[in-house]
């Protein structure tokens, strides 16, 4: 696997897989964790983390983040919502899952996810999830003899 965000590629792939198959209770149950939770906590938690990361972990931490948050506004935008509270939950885990500390910045940033993802608080995710959905585990020339293609059989 490449690193696209750094040494904590293969959990925030996790993350982001995990996301991208939440129930709508699921995301309404984070984003209301989320907007339970303490600002002045979460800026704290965060002032934590990018102090002791240097320049080019904070652009890591600050890429995974921006690409969690989109990747949430995405799928709840696909369900006809825009749920704001679960894309920043969705930025905290993935900043503080990037930053590759299991302290107590980590665990704050990380609870709202957590109610649902609760590998996060446990032990983090080592990988990807093997199991794939129906259609990701045919092959691509079955896909494309399928009826639904146009494919011919």
């Amino acid at each position: 696997m490449i690193d696209i965000f750094g040494p904590e590629t293969p959990c925030l792939m996790r993350l982001l897989a995990d996301i991208s198959v939440m129930t709508q209770n699921d995301v309404d149950a984070v984003a209301g964790a989320w907007s339970k939770a303490s600002g002045d906590e979460r800026a704290v938690a965060w002032a934590a983390v990018e102090r002791r990361a240097d320049d080019d972990k904070r652009l890591e931490i600050h890429h995974a983040a921006r690409v969690a948050r989109q990747h949430a506004l995405t799928v709840t935008r696909s369900r006809g919502r825009r749920e704001t509270a679960f894309a920043a939950a969705a930025w905290d885990a993935a900043g503080a899952v990037s930053s590759g500390a299991a302290d107590w910045a980590y665990h704050l940033l990380c609870a709202p996810m957590a109610t649902r993802l609760t590998w996060l608080t446990e032990q983090r995710a080592p990988s990807v999830p093997a199991q794939r959905s129906p259609i990701e585990s045919e092959t691509w020339d079955e896909r494309a003899l399928s009826p639904r293609s146009g494919g011919r059989r």
